[in-house]
C-alpha cells in the first residue's frame, strides 16, 4: 500500500499550508486543547518521549457536529506545532466506513 500515489503528490503539494493560528485563538474546547497538548509537545520534542518509551500517535480524529471547530483545532494544531497542514474532506472516509 501506497501512502500517497505520484500521481496524487501535485494536488498535495498545492494544498499544504503552514497555519499560523493558534490553541489561545479557539474560544472553548479546552478538553479538546489539552489532549492536542500532548501531541504538540511530542512533535517539537519527539525524542523526549522515545527515551521514555512512548510511541508516537498513528493519527488523530476529531469528532463532531459540523461547525463546532474541527478543523480550526486542527489548524491551530499544526500552527503551534510548526506543521504542514493538508485539508481533506470526510468523503473518502465515510465512503471506506460504508462499504465495510
Amino acid at each position: 500500500i501506497q501512502a500517497v500515489r505520484s500521481a496524487d503528490t501535485g494536488a498535495l503539494v498545492s494544498d499544504m499550508e503552514r497555519p499560523l493560528a493558534r490553541f489561545a485563538e479557539v474560544i472553548g474546547a479546552e478538553g479538546a486543547k489539552e489532549s492536542l497538548a500532548f501531541i504538540r509537545d511530542w512533535l517539537h520534542d519527539p525524542k523526549k518521549y522515545a527515551a521514555a518509551g512512548v510511541e508516537p500517535p498513528r493519527g488523530i480524529l476529531l469528532t463532531g457536529a459540523p461547525g463546532t471547530g474541527k478543523t480550526l483545532l486542527a489548524r491551530a494544531l499544526a500552527g503551534e506545532s510548526e506543521c504542514a497542514f493538508l485539508s481533506d474532506g470526510s468523503s473518502p472516509l465515510a465512503l471506506i466506513i460504508s462499504s465495510t
